[in-house]
């Protein structure tokens, strides 16, 4: 018989930790959402999917517009 176990863990953190992990989720969502929407935004134009390299080209021009 197999027998699964969940566990929860909470970290103890001050504000400010928290306040800076709250921060990095939101900067992470960001970018999750904005890559696929502009390459599916690319592939209903009929043009090529950005590779790695050009995406990771744009990260540097979008940290400049978002203040992360």
């Amino acid at each position: 018989m197999l027998i699964r176990r969940g566990y929860r863990f909470r970290l103890n953190t001050s504000m400010a930790a928290e306040a800076l992990s709250c921060q990095f989720g939101g900067c992470n969502r960001l970018i999750w959402n904005k890559a696929p929407a502009l390459q599916k935004e690319r592939l209903n134009n009929k043009q090529s999917c950005l590779s790695y390299s050009k995406l990771c080209t744009l990260l540097l021009v979008w940290k400049k517009e978002h203040p992360f």
